[in-house]
């Protein structure tokens, strides 16, 4: 029996493979086929077969009609283009990241369209910030733009309420904040794209709550400043060591978010405590509980309002160094992952423009990566999470 063999662009493919960050190896690999095979239809001496086309257009996330283009797609890649710490080079990202960081743009294309399709302006930040200013004087303006005050902050349960209701305080003022699954966390925490409107914060589901948390607000930051940023951050105290200045000014203004200075004090006088006071592990627990941010947060925030003695910092850091919390993750049945992954906006998005017979229920699976029959039940449990208040975890 003949084979039927595709004639695509094999400068495309090469194209393909390296914006996904496979080698040619890999990509062998996932098609069931040689190195050398692959190399062929990269240098077009040989065709691929209908069927590994679609093995191709399934491992590095293109649609098939990109392989038959009489030319390479004209597109500025955004991931070579992020500010990051040492450690991960442009270029050396593995698939999964590039994966995410593609995925989490055509999201965002996606709610631009339902902005459009619905006749409505995307909301906007409406605020920036420069790396010459106090981070707390940066801090204190962005409370006050997601209008989050202390005593609703106390409010919250856990730390995992804490993360709904700063991610559904940022997707109000139109920040895009989705988890992404399947990327290292020692190849990445979170990243940021900071194109307007609708700029992007990506976050590690692998991560516990507190640290997505933090790091949501590392990468508002960013995009204040105006940096696209992969935070490539295993542990939480490499930036406060590093020499980078825009990263430790992130790290600061995130600090000042989520635990004002004003508050802070108030708290430690509250309980007894004053300058350059000895701690206890379950005194520092106690504030940030109340806070909902991790103790090792907390006490590098000690630390930056000087209301914490040097040995005792010292002490503290290590414990907490050797010491991590568990790692986060999905978790939940499939719908509430999904919640999880989109967030609110864009499913909010998504479903009014169905509602209205904007789009249609082939629309809404492409945009959702599902199959029609589990929409109406994805639609249910976002709508009961959403009204109480389960959403985006």
């Amino acid at each position: 029996m003949s084979r039927n063999y595709i004639n695509i662009n094999p400068r495309v493919l090469t194209w393909a493979r390296k914006r996904s960050r496979r080698t040619v190896r890999e990509l062998a690999s996932n098609v069931g086929t040689t190195p050398e095979i692959v190399q062929k239809w990269e240098e077009g001496e040989s065709l691929p077969t209908m069927r590994q086309l679609y093995k191709i257009v399934e491992r590095l996330n293109q649609p098939v009609q990109v392989f038959f283009l009489d030319e390479v797609p004209d597109e500025e890649e955004i991931l070579t283009k992020m500010r990051r710490l040492p450690g991960l080079e442009p270029g050396a990202e593995s698939p999964q990241l590039a994966k995410a960081v593609l995925e989490c743009s055509e999201r965002r294309e996606v709610a631009l369209r339902l902005f459009s399709e619905l006749s409505e302006k995307p909301p906007e930040i409406g605020i920036k910030a420069d790396v010459k200013e106090d981070t707390e004087v940066v801090g204190e303006r962005i409370r006050a733009r997601l209008a989050i005050g202390v005593k609703k902050q106390f409010s919250w349960k856990d730390s995992y309420s804490a993360l709904r209701n700063w991610r559904s305080a940022l997707e109000k003022i139109g920040v895009l904040v989705f988890n992404v699954k399947s990327v290292m966390k020692n190849e990445m925490s979170g990243f940021s794209i900071t194109h307007l409107p609708l700029p992007i914060i990506g976050l590690n589901s692998k991560d516990w709550p507190n640290r997505r948390v933090f790091t949501t607000m590392h990468e508002l930051t960013h995009i204040l400043l105006g940096h696209s940023s992969i935070l490539n951050c295993p542990s939480e105290w490499i930036i406060e060591q590093s020499s980078d200045k825009i990263e430790r000014f992130c790290d600061r203004v995130a600090g000042a978010v989520l635990v004002p200075a004003d508050s802070l004090i108030y708290e430690i006088r509250r309980i007894g405590k004053y300058q350059d006071s000895d701690w206890s592990d379950s005194e520092v627990g106690l504030l940030a509980n109340m806070f909902s941010i991790s103790r090792s947060a907390l006490l590098r925030r000690l630390k930056r309002l000087d209301r914490i003695n040097d040995n005792c910092f010292e002490d503290l850091k290590e414990y907490y160094q050797g010491n991590p919390p568990e790692h986060g993750g999905d978790g939940g049945d499939y719908y509430h992952n999904m919640v999880s992954w989109f967030g609110t906006l864009l499913p909010a998005l998504a479903f009014r423009a169905y509602n209205l017979k904007k789009v249609t229920s082939s629309d809404l699976s492409a945009i959702f990566n599902t199959q029609v029959k589990y929409l109406s039940r994805f639609e249910q449990t976002f709508l009961e999470a959403h009204i109480s208040g389960q959403d985006a975890i």
